[in-house]
């Protein structure tokens, strides 16, 4: 066989199997079958209404999360943003490629209007949607890139307070040079895995510039990843969707609502548990259950408590520590020299503040709740030096009230 008959028979196999793996790959990322349907099944093919719109005061905010897919689709469903993009930033590298990144960020450029938000909440928006005390490598790292010295004042502010609730936060804030357009196929990635939903958008935005500006485009790709609320026919035809765009949509949406997202992105059932914490708890039970925090020591609730009773997690309610265990350690914390039942207790190594302890978190709720030290005065040598700001104590005479009775059998 001719070598160059062999090239192209070679790389069309390649092509063949790419292709397949890619049409697998999206059925079983959404666990659903694909059928080709004609564009105009899909949408009308000229300008959705939504993105008539026009906005008048608009304002830009550059941040690093981790890959960039998943902000990409949670930032593009929400109201108030414009459009969303994707690309690279705070490096030196001269025009970087995702293959060829050198010292650059993923990064994800928002466009909003700030008549219906504003800097601050974005911020606010990307510390409670990504956990920013890992330390990723550069490509992945947590950063905001500031273009005026309002945003970088705000940003800091906000990133202040942060840090004294939790001194392991890695984000950083710099200013932002360039940023970098990542390729066309990183852009709107969830709705480009669904090939009808694609073309009839490429259809009516031909041109990449618009496509990526298009708020309807910004608005699918989030609603197809599970994300948006109030996803009603009228809106979804305010999007441009005919009949079977809407059914595709939909399907989409309720497969992947409130699943796990690959990129680190909370759900919108993490949204709701963490709006639903923050009304029941304490500002100070809030920041030590789900933030690590650390209350003062000998000015918390249940340091000196020599009451008879149980401690049961703040959060779930599950049975965590008892009285009969409880002891003065003089070290300003409820001390405990063991739980419970100790399958409830989950331990972790905790490199925090220069020194290596061990973290216990509550099972049930994963509530951060302390540390254990193996300086107690039990048979087992175990200090659970524990945070009252995760603990709710029940008195003897109450628990069979508060249906605790079982646990009676514990006391002497």
């Amino acid at each position: 066989m001719n070598k160059y008959i062999r090239i192209v028979v070679y790389t069309s196999l390649i092509v063949i199997i790419a292709l397949t793996y890619l049409s697998i790959k999206r059925d079983f990322y959404y666990d659903i079958k694909f059928e080709r349907y004609d564009i105009k099944e899909i949408a009308n093919i000229k300008m959705p209404e939504i993105d008539k719109e026009k906005h008048s005061d608009t304002d830009e905010v550059y941040l690093g999360m981790g890959c960039f897919w998943g902000p990409d689709a949670k930032f593009g469903s929400m109201d108030g943003v414009i459009y969303t993009e994707v690309g690279y930033a705070g490096g030196t590298k001269k025009d970087p490629t995702y293959f060829s990144l050198g010292d650059h960020t993923e990064i994800i450029k928002v466009v909003f209007d700030k008549t219906k938000q504003s800097y601050k909440n974005m911020i606010e928006l990307f510390f409670q949607l990504h956990d920013s005390t890992i330390k990723s490598k550069t490509q992945y790292r947590s950063v905001i890139l500031y273009k005026t010295e309002k945003q970088r004042s705000i940003a800091e502010s906000i990133l202040k307070k942060k840090k004294e609730i939790d001194k392991n936060i890695k984000t950083k804030i710099e200013p932002l040079n360039r940023f970098y357009r990542a390729e066309n196929y990183h852009q709107k990635y969830y709705l480009s895995l669904e090939s009808n939903l694609f073309r009839a958008y490429r259809a009516i935005y031909p041109d990449i510039d618009d496509y990526i500006s298009s708020t309807a485009v910004s608005r699918i790709n989030g609603i197809v990843k599970g994300y948006g609320k109030n996803i009603t026919d009228s809106y979804l035809t305010k999007l441009g969707l005919n009949k079977k765009g809407k059914e595709i949509v939909l399907t989409y949406y309720e497969k992947r609502k409130g699943s796990s997202d690959e990129c680190g992105i909370l759900t919108e059932e993490d949204m709701t548990k963490e709006n639903d914490l923050k009304k029941r708890l304490t500002k100070m039970q809030y920041e030590v259950t789900q933030n690590n925090a650390t209350e003062p020591p000998f000015r918390n609730e249940y340091w000196d408590n020599k009451e008879k009773g149980i401690y049961v997690d703040i959060v779930s309610g599950e049975v965590l520590f008892s009285s009969e265990d409880k002891f003065d350690s003089g070290c300003g914390w409820p001390s405990f020299t063991k739980p419970v039942k100790e399958e409830e207790i989950v331990e972790k190594k905790d490199n925090s503040h220069g020194m290596t302890r061990t973290e216990v978190r509550s099972k049930d709720s994963d509530s951060h709740l302390g540390h254990v030290f193996n300086d107690g005065p039990g048979e087992n040598g175990l200090r659970y030096c524990i945070n009252s700001a995760s603990l709710r104590f029940i008195p003897y005479e109450k628990m069979e009230e508060e249906g605790y009775g079982e646990y009676k059998r514990i006391f002497k």
